[in-house]
């Protein structure tokens, strides 16, 4: 099976090296569409050498594994369906945090993967931060059954290579529960590391497990109306046990800050607070963290 990797991140970089070690023929895609070539990265001490290409290019049946910003997740959809891959390719989507719309954006055939490993870039350099595990499953199970996704005798394939290269990999009927759970971990740790400038450990020392169980609290009243039963408490011991593997690392958010690029914030405390707001709850300390984290946002990328 033949791989297109979306973008040229830390994550979908670390994927790609490590399907390329499996044997199998990768290519980046990476969304600006340049012109063929080669990026070189250095990772455990070896250098790699990953062709870039367009979508044009891809042969049908090649799987894209797009590994990308929430916001990135419609103009990606908008390109694929015009170079009519839609409905000749697998499509594999990971994304931190929740649209609002996704029912109705994300084709119904479409998988997501969601992971507890974590990646950075240094330039060329590639670390592999923090070793998890994965899962993969359907985006919405119901549609892709009654949708008779297109060539749905690749799904093993897809999954035994996938498992191969970044293992553990565990095939899920219930993806969207996992990914509320990475939700709430993402909700509990990102924008706290920007507001203290740490990396996710030093939260395990600073007084904010209050203002955590206050943000879990929130995450479980919504996730009710999603059909969800969720405890805060375990959410809670969950984004302390990721605090402590990934004590050294910072936060794709932090990076995001550092870098000034703009944040996935809206999709995660900020969906959160959107969506309590939608059904009636209150949300204020997810609401309190998505507007400071908008405001600081706002402030480098000249929208004030």
């Amino acid at each position: 099976m033949r791989w297109a990797i979306v973008g040229n991140g830390a994550l979908g970089s670390l994927v790609a090296i490590k399907l390329q070690q499996q044997g199998l023929q990768v290519s980046l895609c990476p969304r600006q569409q340049p012109a063929v070539g080669h990026l070189q990265l250095s990772f455990s001490n070896q250098h790699y050498q990953l062709t870039t290409t367009s979508f044009e290019q891809l042969e049908p049946g090649t799987c894209i594994f797009a590994a990308v910003k929430a916001y990135q997740v419609q103009p990606l959809l908008v390109q694929l369906a015009q170079a009519q891959l839609l409905e000749r390719c697998p499509l594999i989507l990971s994304y931190n945090g929740m649209l609002t719309h996704e029912q109705q954006l994300l084709p119904a055939h479409s998988l997501f993967w969601s992971t507890t490993h974590g990646a950075y870039r240094q330039g060329a350099l590639l670390v592999h931060a923090g070793v998890g595990q994965s899962w993969l499953g359907y985006s919405d199970p119901q549609a892709a059954t009654a949708n008779n996704p297109p060539s749905p005798w690749l799904v093993p394939q897809i999954q035994q290579q996938l498992d191969a290269a970044l293992p553990p990999l565990a095939w899920s009927d219930e993806i969207k529960l996992v990914r509320w759970h990475k939700l709430a971990t993402n909700c509990l740790i990102n924008a706290l590391t920007v507001v203290y400038n740490c990396p996710n450990g030093d939260l395990l020392r600073l007084p904010v497990q209050q203002l955590q169980m206050q943000l879990a609290t929130e995450i479980v009243a919504l996730a009710k109306h999603y059909q969800l039963s969720l405890n805060a408490d375990q959410l809670l011991e969950q984004a302390r046990l990721v605090m402590q593997r990934t004590a050294a690392n910072r936060s794709s958010m932090l990076s995001d800050v550092r870098q000034q690029r703009p944040t996935e914030i809206d999709y995660l405390n900020g969906f959160v607070a959107k969506q309590s707001t939608q059904f009636g709850l209150a949300a204020p300390a997810n609401t309190q963290l998505w507007q400071q984290l908008t405001e600081i946002t706002q402030g480098y990328l000249g929208l004030q």
